[in-house]
């Protein structure tokens, strides 16, 4: 039997487990915890500040811009940054959100893994001709075809490999590097573009044979250290190597030093860190595609574009590093929307007001100062939330008695797999929850128990209450916000909203009042879409799934999974 018609039956086998709640069995090898601790020294270097007026901006133009990229429900923004000529002139956080935490990468990541190559290129330790199943011995089969063994670094970097052996593989094989090895290929190495995180993944294999050291080790020495950067940590795959494509955690200025370190052709503090004919060559386009009627321009792990230089690091869900030489700017931006790519409303946002130097068209005296008021009191009180809702609160008499009726009672739920962790963090790190068995709600605090551990989440209406979670090992940061309101048949609800604040993932829980008991919906940021593209194969790929057919029904099981609806009786 073919490989790829292999690997499609383990996928369909683990999301038929995922469907039915089978979460005993759904790995297919131990699970252990993946996400780093939360640990924020705060000793790294900080860039240099400046204002608004010394970077060159127009507060009128940057008040539009926030105008703009707030006023649409979906962005789902948690920091951004922005520097001009190496200095920090906008810095913000939507609260509870704050840049000065962590935030995970996601793809975004993968730039600093092509960086790690590039040093080791300027080091003459690599090539990019270099064949990467021989710098990888024992990794490739016997067997292997010669188009496999003929994938070189620069395939890798470009993206261009043709392994089909993609993202959805890490939860099916713990052996990634020999899977990828024995994986068929869909076209000659170098002729086409085809995004696969895989292809990141063997290069911080080649980055570990070649140095002897981890990736995040050969980059702390070399690259970290240098520039102030202390704040990192990086997951691991099951052969106890970095991922390369995904799994990193950074705060946002220290993303914006690594795309200043590009826009300074490799340059820090006047030394020469990575080589410039590197950044030159990694920031140009070097393979085009297609997607859909839009043009893709990629380079080494760098998103390009050649009509204006632009560059960027992206990662799914709206992390974003923008680059524009033009100007000597960055933008970066922590987000949790629903986008996979790199064609986003917020990206869109940017270039309105960067790309073509809009926000440096300074107006008279008088309206700079007006906007730049009123943007620094917008920038203090930016918050995450969706900017519609049916917000009418009830009346204190009202709230008093529904309160009343939920309070100091245990609430008993029937056999289910919903779990305070998001869905779609438990999918990435096979850290699953065996679903929720009792809540009680007490003044000022919430019980939550669900895989026979009890978790107390702090919540009081209105205000921003954070505790530290734990599941299974990996220990996330949450803050809890809380509010009372109405839905669309103006009946009063407790809405709780939990912003794992180091990931790109939140979950929101709906809470109401019935005769003999409460019923109760969850569901998580970003939200379904998106996490169906994710979960479900690509459409060319379905007719290797024989037994999923209807993949309509797939996607009604997978609502049902990702926002379900549970009924909890009170507990006699």
């Amino acid at each position: 039997m073919a490989l790829d018609m292999i690997a499609s039956i383990k996928f369909l086998q683990y999301l038929h487990k995922l469907l039915d709640g089978e979460r005993e069995t759904i790995l297919r090898y131990p699970y252990t915890p993946q996400k780093p601790r939360p640990h924020i020294s705060g000793l790294g270097e900080r860039l240099e500040r400046c204002s608004l007026r010394e970077a060159g901006v127009s507060a009128v133009q940057l008040e539009g811009f926030f105008k703009k990229l707030c006023g649409r429900y979906g962005v789902g923004a948690h920091n951004i940054l922005l520097c001009r000529h190496g200095k920090v002139f906008c810095k913000a956080g939507w609260a509870p959100y704050s840049p000065d935490v962590w935030h995970v990468t996601h793809s975004l990541c993968k730039s600093v893994t092509g960086t790690a190559i590039g040093l080791l290129i300027g080091e003459g330790r690599l090539t990019l001709n270099d064949k990467a199943g021989d710098l990888l011995d024992g990794k490739m089969p016997f067997l292997a075809s010669t188009n496999i063994r003929s994938v070189t670094v620069r395939d890798l970097l470009m993206m261009s490999s043709g392994v089909q052996f993609k993202e959805t593989g890490s939860i099916l094989e713990p052996l990634w590097s020999k899977a990828f090895f024995r994986a068929p290929q869909e076209f000659e190495p170098g002729t086409r573009f085809d995004y696969n995180s895989m292809n990141s993944y063997l290069l911080a294999c080649i980055v570990q044979k070649v140095t002897g050291m981890g990736l995040m080790d050969y980059l702390n020495v070399h690259l970290f250290q240098p520039m102030g950067i202390r704040d990192a940590a990086w997951e691991k795959s099951p052969e106890n190597i970095e991922k390369g494509g995904w799994g990193m955690y950074l705060l946002p200025e220290d993303v914006a030093k690594l795309g200043l370190l590009y826009l300074q052709k490799g340059k820090w503090h006047g030394k020469q860190l990575l080589p410039q004919v590197w950044t030159e060559e990694a920031t140009t386009t070097q393979i085009t595609g297609q997607d859909n009627d839009r043009l893709i321009e990629y380079g080494y792990h760098i998103w390009t574009r050649q009509s204006d230089g632009m560059f960027q690091f992206n990662g799914m869900f709206g992390q974003y590093m923008v680059a524009y030489p033009k100007w000597d700017m960055i933008a970066v931006m922590n987000s949790g929307n629903a986008h996979l790519d790199t064609h986003a409303f917020a990206l869109d946002c940017m270039d309105e007001f960067f790309a073509g130097g809009k926000i440096f068209q300074r107006e008279n005296a008088m309206r700079e100062t007006a906007a730049a008021h009123r943007l620094g009191r917008t920038l203090q009180h930016l918050k995450f939330e969706e900017p519609y809702a049916f917000r009418t609160g009830p009346a204190d008499k009202e709230l008093a008695l529904f309160a009343q009726g939920l309070l100091h009672k245990t609430y008993v739920f029937s056999k289910n797999t919903t779990g305070l962790l998001p869905l779609v963090l438990q999918c990435m790190n096979g850290n699953f929850s065996r679903g929720l068995q009792e809540l009680t709600l007490h003044d000022g605090w919430l019980e939550w128990k669900e895989s026979d551990e009890t978790y107390r989440l702090p919540f009081a209406a209105g205000e921003i209450k954070k505790c530290t979670l734990s599941f299974h090992g990996e220990e996330y940061l949450t803050a809890v916000t809380t509010e009372f309101l109405r839905d669309e048949n103006r009946e009063l609800y407790l809405k709780l909203r939990l912003c794992l604040l180091e990931t790109s993932s939140s979950r929101w829980i709906k809470i109401y009042q019935k005769p003999d008991g409460l019923w109760m919906i969850c569901g998580e940021e970003p939200g379904f879409a998106a996490i169906v593209n994710m979960v479900l194969p690509p459409q060319n790929s379905q007719e290797a799934y024989a037994e999923a057919k209807d993949m309509g029904y797939a996607k009604y099981k997978l609502r049902q999974l990702f926002q379900p609806t549970l009924y909890g009786k009170e507990k006699t």
